[in-house]
């Protein structure tokens, strides 16, 4: 399977170019919706296998992101129709020069990666099933009756891959990135297993199988349980429990997990600072200041004052990170939590990752009143915390607020600008609580 460019209607670009102007963002929202929701009408003619458009060829709109005057880059999911794993697409429409032949719009499908080609040969069952015996000796896998889906396809990024067994009942996941943290990911998760089962034993790492440089892949086992960002949408009895526990986990990765992993292990993690979660933050409004400027303006003005105010605070003395602390990354079981995408542990504030799952806790509840009760289980979990930390958490939490506006409200949805607005004013809100109680 290889990766291709299409064309688009206009090859010469006329005069009003009228791509361009969607792309630079100057028609709204509206008009970049449009392009993602129907991308046969806006230049895609055929995907890179071949399969042209057809009545009832339907695609499904997983992810859009917009980079003004940039490009479009939409990720669609289409059933196969034959039992087997389906197609996923990047497609991306460009603003600048044609990418190829006059076109602007360019496609990969799944397994095809220009920058990562080592994913197509991930995708392929007897060089999997080599693969895992090497890194899980003594496990015979049934190498035709290997099953390989695609959880997540992002050429030039990062592939999330599942791979089962169906008789012997056995499944893995395979991550493949193009900065290669899957190393440090399977190094901090073999070292945090141990000190985890003694300091705060109702909760574990995933357990890796280990990492293949060859191909830049971590491969974990498959495990059982349920993301806790759907017993906080369903509003579970057990929620408050399950948060309680992650506010433990948390004070033990922040505490021991340093001497926990030892010299080797803590040489690989890289340091993340507030800084530069704040220039991130700023980077990731770009399309709010060309489409919602008005918004925008409230947006940068917030990440200001969370960068003034924590600025202006006791630094903190950095810890060991999680690094991407929220509800879609912790699966919890009968009393149990498993910590989940290791890949971006760090050294740093802890207060990143208490404010980042606050801020999730607020994005989940539905309602003040039920995110104050999650806040307050999180918190006794964690324990009393010296050097301001919960303070600066708060702060921060504001910030993580604002970037959700920013990167879990998608353009394609026909709500966007309310609820990137709604999003915006929460956050300022939080804020306002912050400073009041300080």
């Amino acid at each position: 399977m290889t990766s291709g460019t299409l064309r688009v209607a206009h090859r010469h670009d006329p005069p009003s170019d009228p791509l361009r102007a969607v792309l630079s963002g100057s028609l709204g929202v509206a008009a970049v919706r449009e392009v993602a929701l129907a991308p046969w009408r806006h230049g895609l003619e055929e995907t890179p296998t071949g399969a042209a458009r057809s009545p009832g060829d339907g695609l499904e709109l997983l992810r859009t992101k917009f980079k003004p005057a940039r490009k479009l880059t939409a990720y669609y999911r289409r059933s196969r129709g034959n039992g087997t794993d389906a197609e996923h697409l990047a497609v991306s429409w460009h603003a600048g020069t044609p990418v190829a032949r006059g076109g602007r719009v360019s496609v990969e499908a799944s397994p095809a990666d220009p920058a990562m080609p080592h994913l197509s040969r991930l995708t392929d069952p007897a060089y999997l099933a080599a693969l895992l015996a090497r890194l899980d000796p003594g496990q015979a896998l049934a190498t035709a009756r290997l099953q390989v889906s695609t959880i997540r396809y992002r050429p030039g990024q990062r592939h999330v891959l599942r791979v089962t067994d169906p008789d012997l009942g056995r499944g893995y996941v395979v991550k493949t990135d193009r900065d290669r943290s899957g190393r440090q990911a399977v190094s901090a998760a073999r070292g945090l297993h141990p000190m985890l089962a003694t300091v705060c034993p109702e909760t574990h790492v995933v357990e890796p199988l280990g990492y293949s440089a060859m191909e830049w892949a971590a491969l974990w086992r498959l495990t059982g349980g349920t993301p806790l960002s759907e017993q906080l949408v369903g509003r579970s009895p057990d929620a408050a429990a399950y948060v309680s526990l992650v506010g433990h986990a948390a004070r033990a990765l922040h505490d021991h997990a340093l001497s926990a992993l030892g010299p080797e292990s803590v040489a690989l993690l890289p340091e993340h600072g507030v800084d530069v979660e704040t220039e991130s933050t700023r980077r990731a409004g770009d399309h709010l200041r060309v489409l919602l400027p008005a918004v925008a303006r409230q947006y940068d003005e917030l990440v200001t004052a969370v960068s003034q105010s924590v600025a202006s605070m006791p630094k903190a003395t950095p810890t060991f990170l999680h690094g991407d602390l929220k509800s879609d990354n912790l699966l919890v079981e009968d009393g149990r939590v498993r910590i989940l995408d290791l890949d971006r542990v760090c050294l740093g504030d802890p207060a990143l990752d208490l404010g980042k799952f606050l801020a999730d806790l607020r994005w989940w509840s539905g309602d003040d009143q039920r995110a104050g009760q999650l806040t307050e289980a999180f918190r006794a979990g964690y324990g009393a915390a010296a050097d301001h930390r919960w303070a600066r958490a708060e702060l921060l939490a504001a910030l993580f607020e604002a970037k959700f506006a920013a990167r879990r409200c998608a353009v394609h949805d026909p709500a966007w600008e309310h609820r990137v607005q709604d999003q915006v004013t929460r956050a300022w809100a939080s804020l306002a609580t912050e400073k009041r109680s300080a």
